[in-house]
């Protein structure tokens, strides 16, 4: 798995020098795995930073992440659905309430009473064929990993925050698009910095997960 590989090789292929929050934007191999790595929004531009990580091959046999599985971290309900439009592309949220995981993963994602985890999966080759409320099984496909949106290179950008149970996003997450719209940008600002949702960190989440023996448990 990726944590194993973690401990085991994690190289510096090169960092810009600007830092964020004491952190660098940097990238690392994780076996054949090309990471983008989160970087916190500053505090004078709350919509920067990369809100995310992103997750590819880099060179190597394997080629690229193109046309291969995208599966759900966690089972859930549909919360939004993005389809090709600026900055996600096609993209597909999952809300997964508190008291479906265990105390465990609740612990390790800060989760309370009448909150949920929020996983936005996007870039994806194909518009998501869900609806808001359907139902998704751990591990179901939610598409195949591709370049749509705000995109130089195929790859799979997660994003985890934590929130209020219940939220929706039928009207998408556009923002500064040519099909966005008034309700598309609030919707935008409201999952990135204008509302109740706090910025997790998916890759530090997996390798505490890892750490404490959480990713064979629900």
């Amino acid at each position: 798995g990726l944590g194993g590989a973690a401990e085991e090789d994690l190289r510096h292929l090169g960092e810009p020098a600007e830092a964020v929050h004491h952190r660098l934007r940097f990238y690392l191999t994780v076996g054949t795995v090309l990471l983008v790595m989160l970087t916190p929004p500053p505090t004078d531009n709350p919509d920067g930073g990369h809100q995310g990580v992103d997750f590819t091959y880099w060179e190597g046999a394997y080629g690229h992440f193109v046309s291969l599985p995208v599966q759900a971290l966690f089972a859930g309900q549909v919360a939004g659905v993005e389809r090709g439009r600026f900055p996600y592309g096609n993209a597909v949220m999952i809300a997964t309430r508190a008291e479906a995981l265990s105390p465990a993963w609740q612990d390790l994602l800060g989760l309370q009473p009448r909150e949920a985890l929020y996983t936005l999966y996007a870039h994806l080759a194909e518009p998501p064929p869900f609806a808001i409320g359907q139902a998704v099984a751990c591990g179901e496909t939610l598409g195949h990993m591709g370049c749509s949106g705000n995109c130089g290179n195929p790859h799979l950008h997660l994003e985890l925050r934590r929130g209020p149970a219940g939220e929706t996003f039928p009207q998408g997450w556009t923002f500064q698009s040519r099909e966005h719209s008034e309700a598309s940008d609030q919707a935008y600002r409201w999952w990135r910095f204008e509302g109740p949702f706090a910025l997790l960190d998916p890759w530090e989440i997996l390798l505490q997960a890892r750490e404490r023996g959480l990713l064979s448990q629900p």
